[in-house]
C-alpha cells in the first residue's frame, strides 16, 4: 500500500467536500478534556466494558487489558514487568496516555502495566492505529487514553475493600472524597503484598513434577490525590498527584536455579491542567512532573543498577469554531527530561519540542480530519507528521471510515548511551500506516448491537531492535517491516428485563508482521516474523447485570509468537478462561459486596515470554464497603 498516494487522495477528498458543503452543518460535537478524544475520526476506538472492569478491579491494567482487549500484554512472569502493543508493534510504539501525558519512560521506552492497578482510573479507551501527529513520538500501533474524572454536587463519598487469594496475596484499599458546587477532592490508598509462590511444571526440563516459585515477593505502596476547581463559569484547574513505591523480588527464569534479584520502584506524578472558555472557544495549559527511580540488584551476576530520571512536559493548546460545522486547534509541546543511569558514563539528557495543529469538518454525513505536526529532539528535525481520516454514514445503521497516518518513534536514552553498546547515530523510526473500516450498528428499546472490521498496513523504516553481541546485546535499526492484519468483533446488549442486562462481545484478531529485508548480513530475517508478535488472537467475554448481582467470563485466546529472529524458535499458543462473580447487600445508603474471582478455571500451563512461567488456577476474594 503506497501511504503516500492514499495520503494525496484523502487530501482531493477533504478539500473537494469542505468547498462544496462548508456552510452545511451537524449537531454540535461536544469538546472533551483532551484533544484525543476529540480528533479520532477514522480510527477505531475500544472503551472497556464496566462489567469487566468491575470484575478486574482489584488487578493491574496488565491483566484488565490482556483478558478484555486486542492488545497484546508481554509479561516476564506473575507480577512482574509487563509491557503491551498493538496491531505488531513494539512495546515501544505503543503510546499510554495518562490525564494527556505520556507514561513512556524516556530512558527505556516502555511503560509498566504492572504497576498500574485498575482501580485507580475512571476512564480505559484503547485507540487502533498509528498517529504521530496527534499522540507524539512512540504512538505507532496504538494509545492507551487513561483519564481521572472528578463530577462537582457528589457530597461525601467513602469505600473500603478487603482482598485476599491465593499466593499469599492481600490488597488493602482506601477511598474518601467530597464533591461541592465547584471544588472535588478524591482520595485513594493502596497496600499489597504476595509471595507469588505458585507452583508450576517446568517445561525446560521434561520434568512433569511440580516446582514453587521462588525469590517472588511482592509489595506495593501507593497514594494519589484528585483535585478538580471550577474557578468560573469559564474557568477550570485540575491537579493530579500520584506517589507509588514497588519492591519486587524477581524469580528465577526455568532455566536458572535459584535467583537473588531484587527490583525496588519509586515514582511520583503530578500533572496540572487549566481550561479557559467554552466549547466553542477555550485555551488550555497543561504541566506534568514525572519522577521515576528505579534500583536493581542481583548479587549472584555483581550486577547494581540506578536510574533516576525526571521529566517535565508542558503544553499550551488553542482551540477554536471557524463555523458551525468547522473546528480547529493548534498547539505548542515542550519536553524536558534527564537522567542518571548507572550504564551511562554521564548524565544524559533529552529535550523536544513540537508545534501541532488540527482541524474537523462535520458535513452532512462525512466527518473529516486533518492533524499534523513538526518536532525536534535536541536540535534534530523529525520528518513532518500528518494524518487524515475521514468517517462517512451510510445508511443511518453503517459508518465507513479510513485513515493514513504517518508515526515515528525516537530512540530513547538507554538506545542511544547504554555502555558498552549505546549508539548516538541511531535514527529515529518512521513509516506511514493505513487502516479503512466498516462499523454497523442496530439499538432498539431493549436491545444494541455492534459489529465491525477493520484492515490495516505499516511500513516502518528504521525500527530500533535489541540484538545479541557477543554475551550482551545493542540496539541496531532493522532496515524496513511490514505489518498488516486484520480485526473483526461484534458485541449484543440486551435487557432481559428492567433491573437484568446481557452482554456477550467476540473479537478477533489476525497480524502478518514481517521484516523485509535482513537485519545483519547472513542473519537470515528477511521475510521472517517479528519476534513476539501472535499472528491469531481472539477473545470472548460474557457478563450478566443485576442490581445485586453481576457475573462475567472471559475467554482468550492467543497464538504462536517466534523468538528467534530466523523464526526457528517459538513460544507455543494458550488459552486462558477467567469468572468472576459479586453480589450485593444495600442498607439504606451503604453498600457492601463480596466478589470472587477465578483466573486461569482450565489450569492451563503456558508462557507469555520465554521460560517465565505463568500460574495455574487460582482465586481472589474482595469484601467491600461503599458510602
Amino acid at each position: 500500500m503506497n501511504m503516500r498516494i492514499i495520503y494525496s487522495i484523502c487530501t482531493l477528498l477533504i478539500a473537494s467536500a469542505t468547498q462544496a458543503q462548508l456552510h452545511d452543518s451537524l449537531a454540535e460535537v461536544q469538546i472533551q478534556a483532551h484533544r484525543f478524544q476529540q480528533y479520532k475520526a477514522g480510527y477505531r476506538s475500544i472503551y472497556i466494558d464496566s462489567s469487566m472492569r468491575h470484575a478486574y478491579r482489584t488487578m493491574t491494567l496488565a491483566d484488565l487489558l490482556a483478558h478484555t482487549s486486542p492488545v497484546s500484554i508481554r509479561s516476564y512472569g506473575y507480577s512482574t514487568m509487563a509491557t503491551a502493543s498493538l496491531r505488531g508493534s513494539t512495546a515501544e510504539q505503543t503510546a499510554v496516555l495518562w490525564n494527556g501525558f505520556n507514561l513512556q519512560s524516556q530512558v527505556l521506552g516502555v511503560f509498566n502495566f504492572s504497576l498500574f492497578p485498575v482501580e485507580w482510573i475512571d476512564d480505559i479507551s484503547i485507540q487502533t492505529g498509528g498517529n504521530g501527529a496527534l499522540f507524539g513520538s512512540g504512538a505507532v500501533g496504538g494509545s492507551i487514553v487513561l483519564n481521572s474524572k472528578l463530577a462537582l454536587n457528589q457530597a461525601w463519598n467513602a469505600s473500603a475493600a478487603f482482598t485476599t487469594g491465593s499466593f499469599g496475596f492481600n490488597r488493602y484499599y482506601l477511598h474518601a472524597g467530597y464533591s461541592g458546587k465547584t471544588y472535588a477532592i478524591r482520595t485513594k490508598i493502596m497496600r499489597l503484598h504476595s509471595r507469588n509462590d505458585f507452583p508450576f511444571i517446568n517445561t525446560t526440563t521434561g520434568d512433569d513434577r511440580m516446582q514453587r516459585m521462588t525469590n517472588s515477593n511482592q509489595q506495593q505502596w501507593l497514594a494519589t490525590v484528585d483535585q478538580f476547581w471550577k474557578l468560573s463559569a469559564r474557568q477550570t484547574l485540575q491537579i493530579n498527584s500520584w506517589w507509588q513505591r514497588s519492591e519486587q523480588l524477581v524469580p528465577p527464569a526455568m532455566t536458572e536455579s535459584s535467583s537473588d534479584a531484587k527490583r525496588t520502584d519509586n515514582i511520583f506524578r503530578t500533572a496540572i491542567n487549566w481550561k479557559y472558555g467554552d466549547p466553542s472557544k477555550y485555551i488550555a495549559l497543561r504541566s506534568a512532573l514525572f519522577s521515576e527511580r528505579m534500583q536493581y540488584s542481583n548479587n549472584s551476576t555483581d550486577i547494581q543498577s540506578r536510574v533516576h530520571a525526571l521529566s517535565s512536559i508542558n503544553e499550551v493548546e488553542y482551540h477554536t469554531r471557524l463555523a458551525e460545522n468547522l473546528k480547529c486547534h493548534g498547539g505548542i509541546h515542550y519536553t524536558y527530561t534527564m537522567a542518571d543511569n548507572t550504564g551511562y558514563v554521564k548524565r544524559q539528557s533529552i529535550t523536544r519540542a513540537a508545534l501541532y495543529y488540527g482541524t474537523v469538518w462535520n458535513i452532512r454525513r462525512w466527518l473529516l480530519q486533518h492533524t499534523a505536526r513538526v518536532e525536534a529532539a535536541n536540535g534534530s528535525v523529525v520528518p513532518f507528521m500528518p494524518s487524515l481520516g475521514i468517517e462517512y454514514l451510510w445508511l443511518k445503521q453503517v459508518k465507513l471510515t479510513a485513515n493514513v497516518a504517518r508515526s515515528y518513534r525516537l530512540p530513547t536514552l538507554n538506545e542511544m548511551y547504554w555502555q558498552p553498546y549505546g549508539n548516538r547515530d541511531l535514527l529515529p523510526e518512521s513509516g506511514w500506516n493505513g487502516d479503512i473500516g466498516l462499523k454497523i450498528h442496530s439499538n432498539t428499546t431493549q436491545a444494541a448491537i455492534e459489529a465491525g472490521v477493520h484492515y490495516y498496513e505499516r511500513v516502518m523504516n528504521n525500527q530500533i531492535m535489541w540484538l545479541m553481541r557477543g554475551n550482551d546485546h545493542e540496539p541496531v535499526n532493522a532496515k524496513q517491516t511490514h505489518t498488516r492484519g486484520a480485526e473483526l468483533f461484534g458485541k449484543v446488549s440486551y435487557a432481559l428485563s428492567d433491573k437484568l442486562k446481557a452482554v456477550i462481545n467476540s473479537q478477533l484478531n489476525l497480524t502478518h508482521a514481517r521484516n523485509l529485508e535482513a537485519i545483519r548480513p547472513g542473519d537470515n530475517s528477511a521475510n521472517k516474523y517479528i519476534l513476539f508478535i501472535p499472528r491469531l488472537g481472539h477473545l470472548h467475554q460474557f457478563s450478566l447485570n443485576h442490581k445485586k448481582f453481576s457475573i462475567a467470563l472471559s475467554h482468550q485466546y492467543t497464538g504462536m509468537r517466534f523468538t528467534s529472529t530466523d523464526n526457528t524458535q517459538a513460544i507455543d499458543a494458550f488459552h486462558t478462561t477467567d469468572a468472576a462473580a459479586t453480589y450485593r447487600i444495600y442498607v439504606r445508603k451503604h453498600l457492601f459486596a463480596l466478589t470472587c474471582n477465578v483466573f486461569n478455571i482450565t489450569n492451563q500451563v503456558y508462557t507469555i515470554m520465554p521460560n517465565q512461567p505463568m500460574p495455574g488456577r487460582n482465586f481472589q476474594f474482595t469484601l467491600s464497603y461503599h458510602l
